[in-house]
């Protein structure tokens, strides 16, 4: 699946995690394009801008990973940090953390039979 359109990219904003938030214009899309384009709302992929029309060939056959390939548990370590970060960085990061995961599998402990 695939959706292309023209556009101008009108917005770069960096953001913490090192990534960027990007915004693009289109001109003026048909109802049919416009209800395709909400089919991919919310949906992980690749994106890929060209001053031109791109080549098939071109595309990435890999499917796209959040967060760089990250795995779940490394992303929840950044988000931690960034949590950690958020209220004043008090304390040892790597005690924080382990609290912090502690109080989670208690959490999930007390769930199981």
């Amino acid at each position: 699946m695939k959706f292309q359109v023209e556009s101008i990219l009108e917005g770069v904003t960096p953001l913490k995690d090192g990534g960027v938030s990007l915004r693009f214009h289109t001109n003026e899309i048909t109802k049919p394009q416009k209800v395709e384009l909400m089919d991919y709302y919310q949906t992980f992929g690749w994106l890929l801008f060209a001053a031109n029309e791109h080549q098939d060939n071109e595309v990435p056959k890999d499917l796209a990973k959040r967060d760089g390939g990250k795995s779940p548990s490394q992303r929840l370590r950044s988000h931690l940090f960034v949590y950690w970060s958020q209220l004043g960085r008090k304390g040892d990061f790597e005690q924080f953390y382990t609290q912090k995961i502690e109080q989670f599998i208690s959490k999930v402990a007390e769930n199981l039979n």
